[in-house]
């Protein structure tokens, strides 16, 4: 078996790890929903937050993030950006 300390875990492992540690907890409707900045999955996060608007499960949001190399906005703009053009979608 090769040595876990110099290669990183097989997609089965994490889906064993999350399957064994992570808690399913359901959710409930709240007062701010926290969304944090990433420039990854920036789609998915604001979709996730949409869904979760307009199922009436937050009224207010606060989205983090900061500038990051190599540009001049920030994740919290950008995220907050595409999170009000789809309210105004719908």
């Amino acid at each position: 078996m090769q040595d876990r300390h110099y290669r990183l875990p097989s997609e089965a492992e994490i889906a064993e790890i999350n399957a064994r540690h992570l808690i399913g907890t359901p959710i409930k409707p709240a007062d701010l929903l926290f969304v944090f900045g990433s420039r990854d999955d920036v789609q998915r996060r604001v979709d996730e937050a949409f869904r979760l608007w307009r199922e009436d499960l937050f009224r207010w949001s606060i989205v983090s993030g900061g500038v990051t190399p190599g540009s001049r906005c920030s994740e919290c703009a950008i995220i907050k950006s595409a999170m009000v053009a789809a309210s105004r979608r719908s």
